[in-house]
Order: structure tokens, then C-alpha cells, then sequence
């Protein structure tokens, strides 16, 4: 099937039940000096452009030229078949610690793609748009306090184009321009609420679903340039004209390893969105969503920092009362040993995951939620205690990314583990109800009839999985302990 675009005519393929583009441009190739400034328009084209097959996702490392690349602003498109017109859209924001993932990134065994929308593109009977964005040093490093004429927050200016190119050319596919869900998980998740804050997005989206996101990774100008350095001093302070002429593999090679040094002393990304006042105007928590009008689903993972704590091996450290600072960096000692001592088991490997998942998702999320509600906007928050039964039998709750095999109904493997909701029946059940639950909000702002709105005052939560039913203040008032003496969630530095 061929559609005209702004940019030109596109080549997609007919599957059973849906119409899917793969790689259709949004932005120029973000090579050269065009790495670490803002995207730009792509070039018009007059042959028609084949877009059915998988495209190379953004660089990262490990890095492999076959797959990954600089030519990567470019956004996938699951169109439901005979669905018509003004039908509702769901943008897609990847998660990834912003350093890696992306949308082309095969996670499963065989021909599956984690972020293969057939499922929840027939499910739903939304329009589905994966973007793939910049990440990582490219996307997610703040080199203009350094460098004259570079930006900060590339990525993020990767995802408003993205949403530009959606509002311009979604028509074309049957979408509706003013019905647009963005939707992401984990820094994904972080993304999307981060758009609240950025004027040029405004117009581009009505709703967002934040899975597993919270603030992670956000920082304020101070530390986005402290970092700054530290990247640059560990790759022995290139010069601009190094950077520009720098391989894709060698400008990945530092990334892993600054990450995980970084994680020694505080539990949290490296690289993330820059509060400038300017772009990025203010912490979404801590805004003003007066009349934003932007209505807001949000959850989190209940053990989601099992996944982290499964992939790093600290042995003796999780029977320290050392491990806390780097699992609490930004709060007080007051604050830490608040929580410390109020948390069954401490110090254990599960009461450091217990207060990573509540500092880093959970509360957060609850205050993203009064800060969405005081704005006098539609807000609904869940948390999933479902676990996979491959998760269950290695002795893991239910972990950050847990549910994306069960909403998007491909087999994922995490941790080294091959979650399959084909081979679960109890798995394929909750993801037909993720499904029926973000399709329903996408299309009315309202996920179920029996879920309760949101308020500050009772909290009520769905839970999915587990009891499956309504809940009050998730947390039992634990949020508060993690609030200084001012209120407030201490963010950063």
C-alpha cells in the first residue's frame, strides 16, 4: 500500500488485520556536526520510498554498524485495516536508562521485535508510531555549556519533530492530529512527562502514559555540565573537531563504562533531560499544570528495581548500610535513615529494592499525579503487581519492563529470561487487559469505567494483576517519609 506524505510517497505492507511503515524519516541524519545540535527537516523525495522492512535503530554500545547507525530519525506506523478516519494515535517513547534500546531493537528469539505494535494496533484500533530518537551522549549530554553552538536535550527535541511530523502527516493515515497519546516506559516514560514542560510540544498531544518513569535521570544546568566534563575528561578532552570526525564505535565506547562507575556512587542515569529553565522549563512535578488540559495515566512496576538489582552483582554491599547513599544520592541523612529504619529487612538485597522502586517510580508517580490533578486534569495511576511465571520461578517481582511482553503480546527476553505470553495463559490475560486499559484511554481519557479518577487526598489506584481491583494510598503514607523538611522530593543536586 502507497501513501503521500509531506516528504513523499511511501511503500507499506498489507498484514493480516493491519498496514504497517517501517523507517519513514522525520529528521536528516545526525552526522557530522549535526550530532549534539537539533534535528533538522529531512529532504523531499520523489521516488517512492520502501518502508517495509526494518531499519537501523540509534547508535549505543555495544555498537554493530549492522544494525544500529546515525541515520536513525525515523519513526515506525502500524495503521489498523479499514479503520477509516480520525482514528485515535499512540506515540510510542522507548525506555533504556537513556542509553541504549530503540524501536528497531530485536529482544526476542526468531523474528519477533519487542516493539512490533501488530498486537496492540489491532487490540486497540489506534494508529501506533514507534520513534526512534537520539540517546545516550548524542542525545542525552549537555555539551552546550562547553562547546559554543551545541544544544542540550537533542533527544527530546528529537521527540517534539517527531510529534511535529505526526500532527502534519497522520491524517494522511487516517489519524487524528488532535487525539494523540504519548505513551512510554522506563526513561521513555521520564520523556513523555517532560513534555508537559516544553512549550513547543503543546499543540502536538492530548494525553500521556507513563509507565515506570518518575523523574529518573533528570538534572539541573550545574550537573548536566559536571557530567559534561567527566565524559569528556575520560575520553582525554577531544576537541571539537574530534567529536564531529569520531567513528559511531568509538563515540559509544566510553558509554557503558561511565554509566556503571557512575552507578558506584548514585543509583541513577548518566545521561537524562536538562531542567535549563528555557527548552526544559521546570521539573514536571514541581510545575504549574494550571489549564494544561494534558490528561495523565500513570503507574509503576511494583518491585521494579529487581531489575536492576538482577543485572549488577554487589554481594556483601546489599548487607551495608553504605549501599543506602547511592540508593537514596539526593536526599538527607535525615531522610535516609527516615526510611532506612522504617523499611522491614533493612539492610537486605530486598529492602534496597523495596526503597529504590518507591524513591526512583513510585513516589514520583503518586506526585506527578497531584501535580497533574491540581492542574485540573483528568489523572489515573495503577500499579502492576503482575509477575510472569519465568520471572516468578527465578524468584523475581514484578521488574521494570515486565509488562511491555504483555502489552505489546511479543516474547522478550530480560534479565536472561524469556518472558512468552503465548506460552502463559495468565500472562496473555493481563495483557489483553494493559491492552483494553491504554486503547480505551487513548480513545476517551478514560482507561475503565470502574477505575476510579485520581485525588490527592485518597489516592485510589488500580491494581493489575495481583487483586486486580481499586486500591487506597499504594504506598500505606510511606511517600512522605522520602519528602525534606520543605515537602518537597529532593530531585538532584
Amino acid at each position: 500500500m502507497e501513501i503521500q506524505t509531506n516528504n513523499g510517497r511511501i511503500l507499506g505492507e498489507e498484514k493480516d488485520g493491519f498496514i504497517r511503515f517501517l523507517g519513514i524519516p522525520y529528521g536528516k541524519a545526525t552526522t557530522g556536526r549535526r550530532r549534539f545540535t537539533p534535528p533538522r527537516d529531512p529532504d523531499m523525495w520523489f521516488d517512492t520510498l520502501d518502508c517495509t522492512k526494518w531499519h537501523k535503530g540509534t547508535i549505543s554500545d555495544p555498537f554493530d554498524e549492522k544494525f544500529k547507525g546515525e541515520d536513525s530519525l525515523r519513526v515506525n506506523v502500524w495503521v489498523p485495516a479499514d479503520a477509516g478516519e480520525d482514528i485515535p494515535v499512540m506515540v510510542w517513547l522507548h525506555g533504556g536508562s537513556y542509553l541504549d534500546d530503540g524501536i528497531d531493537t530485536k529482544y526476542a528469539y526468531g523474528d519477533d521485535m519487542l516493539y512490533d505494535m501488530k498486537t496492540l494496533c489491532k487490540d486497540t484500533g489506534c494508529i501506533i508510531v514507534g520513534v526512534n530518537f537520539r540517546t545516550n551522549v548524542c542525545g542525552f549530554l549537555d555539551f552546550s555549556q562547553i562547546i559554543d553552538g551545541y544544544t542540550n536535550n537533542n533527544g527530546l527535541r528529537d521527540i517534539v519533530s517527531a510529534l511535529r511530523w505526526v500532527h502534519e502527516n497522520i491524517a494522511c493515515f487516517g489519524g487524528a492530529p488532535d487525539k494523540v497519546t504519548v505513551f512510554g516506559e522506563g526513561s521513555g516514560g521520564a520523556l513523555a512527562l517532560a513534555l508537559l514542560q516544553i512549550d513547543e510540544a503543546q499543540p502536538y498531544f492530548a494525553r500521556i502514559i507513563c509507565q515506570d518513569g518518575g523523574m529518573m535521570g533528570y538534572t539541573d544546568l550545574g550537573e548536566a555540565k559536571h557530567r559534561g566534563l567527566i565524559w569528556l575528561d575520560g575520553n582525554m578532552n577531544p576537541t571539537e573537531d574530534v567529536l564531529v570526525a569520531a567513528t559511531s564505535e568509538s563515540l559509544m565506547r566510553l558509554n557503558g563504562r561511565l554509566n556503571s562507575e557512575f552507578n558506584l556512587h548514585q543509583i541513577d542515569c548518566f545521561y537524562g533531560p536538562v531542567v535549563d529553565g528555557d527548552y526544559l522549563k521546570e521539573y514536571p512535578i514541581r510545575a504549574d499544570l494550571s489549564g494544561s488540559g494534558k490528561q495523565l495515566l500513570i503507574g509503576w512496576n511494583k518491585d521494579a528495581a529487581d531489575q536492576l538489582f538482577g543485572q549488577i552483582r554487589l554481594g556483601i554491599m546489599y548487607k551495608s548500610r553504605r549501599f543506602l547513599k547511592p540508593v537514596m544520592p539526593y536526599q538527607s541523612e535525615s531522610v535516609r535513615e527516615t526510611v532506612a529504619g522504617q523499611t522491614p529487612g533493612f539492610p537486605s538485597k530486598s529492602a534496597y529494592s523495596q526503597i529504590l522502586t518507591e524513591r526512583q517510580y513510585a513516589v514520583p508517580s503518586l506526585l506527578m499525579a497531584d501535580a497533574n490533578v491540581r492542574g485540573g486534569s483528568g489523572t489515573y495511576v495503577y500499579r502492576l503487581d503482575y509477575v510472569p511465571k519465568a520471572l516468578a520461578k527465578k524468584k523475581y517481582g514484578a521488574m521494570a519492563s515486565s509488562e511491555l511482553p504483555l502489552l505489546f503480546g511479543n516474547a522478550a527476553v530480560m534479565n536472561g529470561i524469556r518472558i512468552d505470553p503465548q506460552e502463559d495463559e495468565e500472562s496473555e490475560k493481563i495483557g489483553q487487559q494493559l491492552r483494553r486499559y491504554w486503547g480505551a484511554f487513548a480513545r476517551t481519557g478514560v482507561p475503565s469505567e470502574d477505575w476510579t479518577p485520581y485525588d490527592p487526598d485518597r489516592q485510589p489506584t488500580m491494581l493489575i494483576g495481583g487483586s486486580g481491583r481499586m486500591t487506597e494510598h499504594p504506598l500505606g503514607g510511606r511517600e512522605k517519609l522520602y519528602l525534606e523538611d520543605n515537602g518537597k522530593l529532593s530531585l538532584g543536586f
